[in-house]
């Protein structure tokens, strides 16, 4: 597989102004954020203090930062999730919830998005007695209100875990909900023993409701995970996806698609690609060895996303920096992965 580009970081120079001029006046679209890794540090310490909770590393602000940030390339994305049983943890009552989803609006807000959405997997809100419905509500609620304060069109995507029996109550919700800010449906978790295939009922229940799908593929799981999800499941876009590089062939002069990255192709599913955190899940070594802008230039639909602002220290525009630095991305190519973003959202 061909590099993404030059194999080193080149520090912004004289440039570096105009860069970050650019990108902080630029009109962003997140589509790929993760509402349980996105908390601030400072709230997750409130909300241990309020709540009782014990669990945490460390109360010091600035250390457990450090700590969530799975900064080492070469972790497994098993590894990574581990972090979020302190999220998740500190997420159990209504008025953190409401707190958290404010705040992630805030934040993305401040980073000059206007349209975002987040998701969540509301069945792993409910240890203290919330239901998934309450839990789905707040955050919706709380999105319209948070949105129309700060000037951001905010929606919700709604998670299935792929190793638990609660896909079908999540659909039932999503498809409840068809033409609301709750605009899609997920699966996320461990792609390795938590086929798609599984959760077909609920996935098709969501689509007979003429709702979107979304899903997690070609993360933790090759190629036959993004066919199942794409072929099989019908999904809409692919959450990461970017292992549909290892169904293309390089050896020749011109790449050569196998099936499945043809069928994505042709048909121009968007991929919400996360190029730090696939970094952080051990998927490549470095920003520089990602294929991001090698599938950009094969005419894959691509849109880039934090998924993770917490557990990866990151913003979206963060990502777009680390892509004109490494990549060598230039403003006309940010325009156009913002455009790709924004004409795939899921609301209007």
């Amino acid at each position: 597989m061909p590099a993404g580009c030059s194999t080193h970081v080149e520090e912004a120079s004289d440039g570096g102004h105009v860069v970050s001029g650019f990108l902080d006046s630029l009109r962003k679209v997140t589509l790929h954020d993760h509402l349980d890794g996105s908390l601030r540090p400072a709230t997750i310490v409130d909300l241990a203090r309020e709540q009782g909770y014990t669990g945490l590393p460390t109360t010091n602000v600035e250390e457990l930062a450090d700590w969530f940030d799975q900064g080492m390339p070469g972790n497994s994305l098993e590894t990574y999730l581990q972090t979020f049983v302190h999220t998740v943890s500190l997420l159990q009552h209504e008025d953190a919830i409401r707190r958290v989803t404010r705040e992630w609006v805030e934040d993305v807000a401040a980073e000059g998005v206007d349209y975002g959405e987040v998701r969540i997997a509301p069945e792993l809100m409910t240890t203290r007695g919330l239901s998934m419905e309450r839990v789905v509500g707040t955050i919706a609620d709380e999105l319209s209100i948070a949105g129309a304060r700060h000037g951001v069109t905010a929606a919700l995507i709604c998670c299935a875990m792929r190793t638990d029996d609660k896909s079908l109550d999540v659909a039932r919700i999503v498809a409840n909900r068809v033409g609301s800010n709750v605009v899609a449906f997920d699966l996320a978790g461990s792609e390795k023993g938590g086929p798609a295939r599984l959760h077909k009922d609920a996935i098709d229940l969501v689509h007979a409701a003429g709702g979107k799908v979304t899903l997690h593929a070609g993360e933790g799981d090759g190629v036959d995970s993004i066919r199942q999800a794409v072929v099989e499941c019908r999904a809409h876009r692919i959450g990461h996806g970017v292992r549909i590089i290892e169904d293309i062939d390089f050896s020749g002069p011109v790449p050569r698609f196998g099936e499945v990255a043809q069928f994505v192709h042709e048909r121009g599913i968007p991929l919400e690609i996360c190029p730090t955190s696939n970094l952080h899940t051990g998927l490549y070594p470095t920003l520089s060895e990602h294929p991001v802008s090698v599938l950009d230039d094969l005419g894959f639909v691509i849109t880039v996303n934090p998924d993770n602002r917490l557990m990866s220290r990151t913003s979206l525009t963060r990502e777009f920096e680390g892509l004109m630095a490494v990549h060598g991305w230039d403003e006309q190519r940010v325009n156009r992965v913002t455009a790709n973003a924004r004409a795939v959202a899921f609301l209007p």
